[in-house]
């Protein structure tokens, strides 16, 4: 059949119908088909059919298609794509409970879920919104487990029903799982290691550890540390904290350590890296005198022996021997004999120095490859290398650059401003001193040798010796004093110490020297007590505990000041011409009892003539005969001598008291001079007996009274107050008067004039956790109290009055400290809070009853710690206040001395005489570390007592020597950390300022040396 050609079919209605171009384009319901097939109108079909390509919309119960764009909306029951479904517009699900996922849904804009979200598979995207609250939920198909969500703006995880953590401003934080909410609870981190940029834990974290490899910044951290820091630790580790010794020990018996920070050296330790020409880089290495490593450390831990010297690398933590010097027999070595035992050791810019008994000293010089050596019969030098250490030969340089003696105590070294260069090393030469038992040599740095000693030979041996921060000498001798001169320039001699020229001043154990250009600092209790070990003018160790010593920066010009710390006190910083370091213990048991005597001022029961009969409570012994007297502050006991005449010589008066064994008391009396006799008071565990104290003088037949004072510990639960003559010739007598017995706060000053406490005075914490002690509980009865003292008498001169208060609410005057005389105004000071304005106030008032009160510039009752300091300086007043000068103004000039009937009053005002009755007291205030000084300290000196002692009114400040010791064995100060390190038999103290930052439990008996955090110690 040959084609049916057509151009259009119409329908039997003529209208519609299907035509066809000329092209074939066949169009239904069009004239004009535009493809294949065009069809304008629905289609339907029975079965399936299959498409290419479709631009309108195609509806089908089911549809497969396997290729095609579909531009339109497509819309089915039910679709099913084997291949890739691109969708350039936005699918919709609209009451659709389930979409299974098989493989992969990649958006590249938000999914948004109204509902549930279930997926197999992975679902990956840009975005995830909720715009419910709590958020989302983490399943396991059956139990809620936790949640992702946020809560305002920040987003957080949490597990049900706990705690979770919340993501703000680039920090972590603990929520509560459930809803975000911030939450107190405790967050367990658990075994795995937690990486954090920024973190803000507002609970409290537990870890069974935190490895951190960058800084760890805490204002607080509570628990053990148990591991090592590696970094810097900065702030104040608070706690008893105990550290490792050092992370290696070496089995040396040291008589000395020594370690040796070549970054110090004037080339910062450059030379070490110039040194390859020399024998001991090139010698044989891992030997028993030679360890593996060519160059010199970085950082060296020196230790002398009796019989050798040995040279640690400390840039390895493992310490390992790097060089050893040995002798043998009595050939010459390069660091002395066999027989010469070596006494100490230092080093500086490459050369290592020790010194020996009876050999002098010896140099290694590590740049030069050489040796020399000084004794008190020559100078001599080697040629031989450091290699050739053993058997070395000396060729004699002078015989007239001599030592002053043999037997060499100590060594120091340092490198002075504008010292020469040496042309060999390019680096300064160092000046040397050497403390022996001749005196002192200071080899100096232009190669001259000058001798200091005094003319007394007993008076010649020098123990330790140093060099200041301002380039002063300052020595130990063997009587316990401690001396500070200019370097000499030529030799010096005189009688005796403090006469030789370039003497600057001294301190001892037992004495101020009142030299004009300096102001001594003595240690903290007035006994003869042997001081172990010094540290130039940083700190004075002793067998009474430590001082920490601040020299004023001008050298040791005016008045400095010291702070004495044993295991059971810190004073503070006493400022110069201190008379009395109060309120400074960390015991906190009260002080209670008020006076133990009785019948020690009123003298009733005895007669206005002489008589045997005793005052009420007392008795007599040695046929000692009384009788009242008038005069004085009222009436007081002359206790007459019978003598043999009448029976027997040393007549005396006794009380037997009530006292706590180990607890301790202060025994004050008056004594009014009748005759020129020895005159005396005990306190023993039997009458008569001295064996707790005595204080014996001799009386004088002025009619001025003398106060005398004590400190004992009881031993036992009686003791016995004795009040005697020493004098066999009869009817000579002496007066009695206001015999006080009573718990004793203890000045920690070198006077050593403790506070009686009257009534209870309650003791507690600073802070909590804290080992300085708070004073509080003061009244009408219960106050502090030392009886008239002249050495507290200002006269002209400058005063000082220093304390820290805490007052939460005036409600009345508060008065922490009064000496004015009883009955009158004239002469004294004051210190208080006063009650309609709450303001500190400092009161001064000379004799003539000029005052001068300055106040404060704000209200100091907020229940906050304060510092105050009110001093006298010439005509002017000062109040600081926190470390600033708060107030100032002028005032008298003429003397403050208060009367004769003056007490020095803590917590009230007396209005009788001690003991007496007292008003006003500091019943809502704590008080501690009050000092009294003759002198006035500086506006620096002020700032630094505040900035110093405030740490010590934190939270776990730790103040005191470690352990139950108070003998200090040995001294270092790490310039590069700003600790001192004070060894005792309980370990190594380490003391940043005025507090204790760290422990270790170690005895130190020998030694120690640090730099840059690495400690060595013996």
């Amino acid at each position: 059949m040959s084609d049916i050609r057509f151009n259009r079919w119409l329908h039997q209605s003529g209208t519609g119908g299907v035509s066809q171009d000329s092209s074939g384009n066949i169009g239904i319901g069009t004239t004009v088909p535009t493809m294949a097939l065009d069809v304008r109108g629905d289609v339907n079909i029975g079965d399936a059919i299959n498409i290419n390509n479709a631009s309108g919309i195609i509806s089908a119960t089911t549809f497969t298609g396997t290729t095609g764009t579909f531009s339109g909306n497509v819309s089915g029951v039910d679709g099913t794509f084997t291949g890739n479904v691109s969708i350039a517009g936005t699918l919709t699900y609209e009451d659709v409970s389930n979409i299974d996922a098989v493989g992969i849904i990649t958006a590249q804009s938000d999914i948004i879920v109204g509902g549930g979200l279930s997926v197999t598979g992975v679902s990956t995207g840009t975005k995830f919104n909720s715009t419910t609250s709590p958020n989302y939920v983490i399943s396991d198909g059956t139990t809620e487990k936790g949640y992702i969500g946020y809560n305002g703006n920040d987003p957080f995880i949490g597990r049900k029903n706990g705690v979770g953590l919340a993501f703000q401003n680039n920090k972590v934080r603990p929520v509560d799982g459930d809803d975000g909410n911030g939450s107190n609870n405790t967050v367990d981190l658990g075994e795995p290691t937690y990486k954090f940029k920024d973190a803000y834990l507002t609970g409290t974290v537990n870890s069974a550890g935190i490895n951190a490899t960058g800084v760890a910044t805490a204002t607080t951290f509570s628990g053990n540390l148990t591991g090592n820091v590696t970094g810097d630790l900065t702030g104040n580790l608070a706690g008893i904290s105990s550290i490792a010794a050092i992370s290696s020990s070496i089995s040396d018996t040291a008589v000395d350590v020594f370690v040796y920070d070549t970054t110090k050296d004037s080339d910062g330790g450059a030379w070490r890296k110039r040194t390859q020409n020399t024998s001991w880089y090139n010698e044989t290495l891992n030997t028993s005198v030679r360890g593996s490593r060519k160059e010199f450390p970085a950082v060296a831990v020196i230790v002398a022996e009796t019989t050798k010297v040995t040279i640690y690398d400390g840039d390895d933590p493992d310490l390992p021997m790097w060089m050893v010097f040995t002798w043998s027999g009595s050939v010459d070595n390069l660091l002395g004999y066999s027989n010469r035992a070596k006494s100490a050791i230092t080093a500086v810019n490459g050369y290592l120095i020790t010194c020996s008994d009876p050999d002098g000293i010896h140099i290694a010089r590590f740049i030069h490859d050489d040796g020399i050596r000084y004794t008190h019969v020559n100078h001599v030098y080697t040629s031989d290398s450091i290699a050739n250490r053993t058997n070395t030969t000396y060729r004699t340089i002078n015989t007239s650059s001599l030592l002053i003696a043999s037997t060499c105590n100590d060594i120091a070294a340092t490198v002075l401003p504008n010292a020469p260069v040496d042309d060999t090393t390019g680096l300064p030469v160092p000046t040397i001193a050497v403390a022996t038992d001749g005196g002192i040599s200071v080899i100096k740095d232009n190669g001259n040798i000058f001798d200091m000693y005094p003319n007394d030979s007993g008076e010649r041996p020098a123990l330790q010796i140093g060099f200041t921060k301002s380039n002063k000498l300052v020595f130990r001798h063997n009587f316990n004093w401690v001396y500070y001169y200019e370097i000499p320039n030529s030799d010096l001699n005189a009688a005796y110490w403090n006469g030789l020229g370039g003497y600057i001043g001294r301190f001892t154990s037992i004495e101020r020297d009142w030299d004009t250009n300096y102001k001594g600092i003595p240690v903290n209790t007035p006994s003869n007590t042997d001081i172990t070990e010094f540290l130039e003018d940083r700190a004075l160790g002793h067998t009474n505990g430590l001082d920490i010593i601040d020299i004023n920066s001008g050298g040791l010009l005016g008045y400095g000041m010291h702070a004495g710390i044993a295991t059971n006190f810190n004073t503070g910083w006493q400022h110069g011409n201190i008379k009395g370091a109060f309120l400074s213990d960390t015991d906190t048991t009260n002080l209670t009892g008020g006076n133990k005597v009785t019948n020690g001022d009123a003298w009733s029961g005895a007669q206005s003539s002489t008589s045997s009969t005793p005052p009420t409570g007392w008795t007599g012994g040695n046929a000692a005969q009384f009788k009242t007297h008038s005069g004085g502050d009222g009436t007081y006991i002359r206790l007459v001598n019978a003598g043999s005449a009448q029976g027997g010589p040393n007549s005396y008066m006794s009380q037997a008291i009530t006292t706590v064994a180990g607890r301790k008391y202060k025994i004050s009396v008056t004594q009014y001079h009748h005759a020129t006799i020895s005159v005396y008071f005990r306190a023993g565990t039997q009458e008569t007996y001295s064996d707790l104290i005595q204080n014996s003088w001799t009386s004088s037949s002025s009619a001025t009274p003398r106060y005398e004072q004590n400190t004992f510990t009881a031993t036992g639960t009686t003791t016995y107050i004795t009040l005697g003559i020493v004098s066999a010739t009869n009817n000579y007598d002496t007066g009695w008067d206001d015999v006080v017995v009573t718990e004793v706060d203890e000045d920690r000053s070198i006077n050593a004039n403790g506070l009686h406490s009257f009534g209870t005075v309650t003791k507690s914490a600073v802070a909590t956790g804290a080992e300085l002690v708070a004073y509080s509980g003061f009244s009408g009865s219960n106050v502090l109290v030392q009886p008239y003292n002249s050495g507290l008498n200002p006269g002209t001169g400058d005063y000082s009055f220093t304390l820290w208060f805490k007052c939460s609410s005036t409600g009345g005057e508060q008065i922490y400290m009064r000496r004015f005389a009883t009955g009158t105004v004239t002469g004294g000071m004051m210190m208080r809070l006063v009650s309609s304005s709450s303001v500190l106030q400092w009161y001064v008032r000379d004799t003539s009853s000029t005052a001068t009160a300055l106040n404060s510039t704000a209200a100091l009752d907020d229940g906050n710690w304060h510092c105050a300091v009110g001093t006298r300086e010439g005509a002017t007043a000062k109040l600081y206040i926190d470390g600033k000068l708060d107030n100032t103004s002028g005032c008298s000039a003429n003397s403050h001395d208060p009367g004769t009937t003056s007490s020095l009053v803590i917590g009230a005002e007396e209005i009788t005489a001690s003991p007496g009755t007292y008003q006003n007291p500091a019943d809502l205030s704590s008080m501690a570390l009050i000092r009294y000084s003759l002198s006035a300290p500086s506006a620096e000196q002020v700032k630094k007592m505040y900035n110093d002692e405030k740490r010590l009114f934190q939270e776990n400040a730790k103040c005191t020597l470690y352990g139950s010791s108070d003998a200090v064995t040995a001294l270092a100060y790490d310039d590069t950390t700003n600790l001192l390190h004070v060894g005792t038999s309980a370990g190594r103290s380490e003391f940043q300022g005025l507090r204790r930052i760290n422990n270790t439990t170690d005895a130190v008996t020998t030694a120690i040396s640090a730099s840059n955090g690495l400690v060595a110690e013996q």
